[in-house]
């Protein structure tokens, strides 16, 4: 349905189209901070270091909920088009570049948080390799439709 509305439809369609993650993603991502220590104590014997870790991991993750939301609209978007090799591209890049980022990262001595920091470096770079797709695969497409 977000395919849809992204490619036809009134401007305010695609307006909202985009903004429900965004508001989504910054309430969740404000519960999740908020909240951290308490959400890992749900799954841990009140041990304080594994909740402090636990709530580090959620902190620098819930931050960028964000990309998330957007890699799951491009994952979305591009099957619902029919673009199915993109969106396997799109998790290539993402979960291909946590594996290979963690290695980096861990040589340059972050320790556990290289983990962390691969999984939302690997958001953005999809993300960013699914806005580029768009902007220069699809709507070009959809502008010459329009005109036409």
């Amino acid at each position: 349905m977000r395919s849809i509305d992204l490619t036809t439809g009134s401007p305010t369609r695609k307006i909202i189209a985009f903004a429900i993650p965004i508001f989504i993603s910054i309430v969740l991502s404000l519960l999740v901070i908020i909240f951290a220590p308490n959400l890992v104590a749900i799954f841990s014997d009140s041990d304080a270091d594994v909740i402090a870790q636990g709530a580090r991991y959620l902190r620098i993750e819930g931050v960028f909920y964000i990309l998330i939301a957007y890699l799951f609209i491009h994952y979305g978007f591009y099957r619902g088009m029919g673009h199915f090799k993109r969106s396997i591209f799109l998790t290539i890049v993402s979960l291909g570049l946590r594996v290979v980022l963690s290695y980096i990262l861990v040589w340059l001595g972050l320790g556990v948080t290289s983990i962390w920091w691969s999984i939302v470096i690997g958001w953005a770079l999809a993300d960013f390799f699914g806005f580029y797709i768009y902007a220069t695969k699809i709507r070009p497409k959809l502008i010459k439709e329009e005109v036409a």
